[in-house]
């Protein structure tokens, strides 16, 4: 599969969209883009697939959204997962990804929580404001911010699966 290297920015998302969520402000457009639904995302995701040409992934009769524009439902929603276009990945892919080819158990860059402000936004270090995509390190994979700075959000739920050997539990 293939995963984008940082958060999806602010500025990306109101490019695409139009509107941004209200609580995410025009400051940072490098900025992750912060408080969306899940609805949202995978709205994202489809008007991303039109855009470049691919088969939309998600589908839905219809939407609805609260009074600052986010999608809170969608009506009929189904995946069809043959498609070519844009998804959110799936919980196991994130977490494979996240650990950059790691064998770790703890954290995206190895075992080492006190490396954590090389390596990762937090609320110790960001002072609960998101920051700037790919200012810190990347991992393994070349890929930024999967640990920190806003939460991520994934194609299905919490599992238990064997990635490394052993029984490995994430919740979401």
């Amino acid at each position: 599969f293939l995963i984008d290297t940082t958060e999806v920015t602010r500025g990306h998302f109101r490019n695409l969209m139009g509107w941004l969520p209200a609580s995410n402000g025009e400051d940072c457009q490098n900025c992750p883009v912060g408080d969306v639904t899940w609805f949202d995302a995978v709205v994202f995701c489809n008007a991303r697939s039109k855009r470049g040409g691919f088969d939309t992934v998600y589908s839905w009769i219809s939407a609805t959204r609260d009074s600052l524009g986010s999608v809170v439902d969608l009506a009929g929603f189904a995946t069809d997962e043959t498609k070519d276009g844009f998804r959110l990945p799936f919980e196991v892919e994130w977490e494979w990804a996240s650990r950059g080819g790691l064998e770790s158990r703890a954290w995206p860059w190895g075992d080492d929580s006190a490396s954590v402000d090389f390596n990762a936004w937090s609320k110790g270090n960001a002072r609960e404001i998101a920051k700037s995509v790919a200012t810190k390190r990347p991992n393994g994979y070349g890929l930024y911010d999967m640990a920190g700075n806003v939460w991520e959000l994934v194609g299905d739920r919490y599992a238990a699966y064997d990635l490394l050997g052993a029984d490995t539990h994430v919740p979401l």
